[in-house]
């Protein structure tokens, strides 16, 4: 007798005889199945919940088991014969060897699941790692970045500073060419003033030599001997013009023109009229 045709004779002795417990105990098992088959959901779980699964399914897979209909009396259980006893023995180490088939099963796949998970976590771990790496070289770049703006930064304020100082001097310098150029101005008009000044004073001081000079004695000898000088020229050029019209002085060794005797001989007034001569051209 084959696996297939022992249960098929148990399902149907047991039908037959006890169809309240088969009910009980199929859906019972149905239950341990439902319960027993783990969702997606469940999977995914932590490994302390699947252990919890795991322990409640043994205790559930346990009670079923004892739920089997047993007989209480022993003695009925003496009376029962050996096929039967055989049977049920046979029935519940088929039960367990199918729970154990599929509890293998079962487990197998949720070791691959388990299995798929941790590659799929270290593999989340190494891409974690990467971008860990990723962001920390990011930091110091930026770090860096910053460090080097602030550098620049307060190079810049230090050069602002230096400009603002040179303007300030530049300012205090202008301001003092400013005050030089005014008090240079001022000085300016004081010595123009001044010269003014001296040119009045040298013009008025000049008019007042000049008229006491003229009324000097000293301008009066000065008209005189000018006088004298033309008088002496003009008759030396009388003489010359008689010596070229027919007087030469071969014939008339004797000169009949002297000029100190024509000075002697002029009287007084006519000395005063030639001072006053001699004045006019000066003047």
């Amino acid at each position: 007798m084959d696996k297939a045709a022992m249960l098929e004779a148990l399902k149907e002795r047991r039908s037959k005889t006890k169809s309240g417990g088969a009910s009980s105990s199929g859906a019972q098992n149905k239950e341990e199945t439902s319960s027993g088959a783990p969702s997606k959901e469940k999977r995914e779980a932590s490994p302390e919940k699947k252990e919890r699964r795991k322990k409640r399914r043994h205790e559930k897979r346990d009670t079923g088991s004892t739920q089997e209909p047993i007989p209480e009396d022993f003695d009925q259980l003496k009376r029962t014969p050996d096929l039967e006893v055989f049977e049920s023995a046979g029935l519940h180490f088929m039960q367990s060897l199918a729970w154990f088939g599929e509890a293998a099963s079962r487990f197998s796949k949720a070791h691959a699941e388990v299995v798929k998970t941790k590659r799929s976590y270290d593999g989340v771990l190494g891409r974690h790692e990467v971008l860990l790496k990723q962001l920390e070289e990011i930091q110091t770049k930026e770090n860096v970045e910053k460090e080097s703006l602030t550098a620049e930064l307060e190079s810049a304020r230090a050069e602002v500073q230096t400009y603002k100082a040179k303007v300030q001097s530049l300012e205090i310098q202008v301001q003092s060419l400013d005050a030089r150029a005014h008090c240079a101005e001022e000085e300016s008009k004081l010595r123009l003033i001044e010269v003014e000044k001296l040119q009045e004073e040298r013009a008025n001081s000049w008019a007042l030599e000049k008229e006491k000079f003229l009324k000097s004695k000293d301008f009066d000898s000065l008209c005189l001997n000018k006088a004298v000088m033309y008088f002496d020229k003009g008759f030396e050029g009388c003489l010359a013009q008689f010596r070229a019209n027919g007087f030469p002085e071969e014939e008339y060794p004797a000169s009949f023109l002297n000029v100190e005797q024509a000075l002697a001989d002029m009287p007084e007034d006519q000395e005063e009229d030639s001072s006053g001569l001699g004045e006019n051209p000066s003047a």
